[in-house]
């Protein structure tokens, strides 16, 4: 009988006592209960939050034939033109060719690019890129006949998560390090920046 009113008064006080009065009046071993139910309790909450969304997209997928729950924007900035020359770059999202460019056929250098601007769905994804350089005539180095055919390349794969209801923009910088650099294959640089703080529409 008395274990029967130990834990009927335990369940009391998990209901109308709150969290801070109830761990200055239960004993240690049945306080440890209790933060373990909190615990389990909030797991649930986030699970079922997190399932809410996932039905919620599935929903958007299902009635609009597309997934409209969350989206991706990535761009390319060529800063690296002058010593060197844009010469191609292929694009790839989670293994699928997304954007290739041939700088050999443009009348002008490339300088800024939309890669992607679509919508996907939540969870992790990835991009590969793969942008290729030559020496330019332009560069100091316009005397030595082999430094136009000499190429550069730069490459990286970059991991990024998409959540339900936000925009994930990734920005591609590519840079030149300058003259401080002793190895010339060193001076290339692809700078990646991922933010995510904004909804559907991004800000202006």
């Amino acid at each position: 009988m008395c274990i029967l009113k130990k834990s009927m008064l335990l369940s009391l006080i998990s209901i109308f006592i709150p969290a801070g009065l109830a761990q200055t009046t239960l004993d240690p071993s049945d306080q440890k209960v209790l933060n373990e139910l909190e615990q389990q309790v909030g797991s649930i909450k986030e699970e079922v939050h997190r399932s809410k969304a996932k039905l919620h997209e599935l929903e958007d997928a299902v009635l609009r034939g597309k997934i409209t729950g969350s989206k991706a924007l990535v761009d390319f900035e060529n800063l690296a033109e002058g010593f060197f020359q844009f010469s191609s770059a292929e694009f790839y999202l989670d293994d699928r060719l997304i954007q290739k460019v041939d700088g050999e056929k443009r009348e002008n250098p490339l300088k800024d690019l939309r890669v992607f601007d679509g919508d996907l769905p939540s969870g992790e994804h990835m991009l590969k890129v793969k942008i290729k350089y030559k020496g330019s005539d332009k560069s100091l180095y316009k005397a030595f006949s082999y430094f136009k055919d000499h190429k550069f390349e730069l490459q990286t794969t970059e991991r990024f998560a998409v959540d339900y209801g936000k925009t994930t923009f990734l920005k591609l910088t590519a840079l030149d390090k300058g003259y401080f650099q002793g190895d010339i294959q060193k001076r290339l640089h692809l700078q990646v920046q991922v933010v995510q703080d904004w909804g559907i529409n991004p800000p202006e």
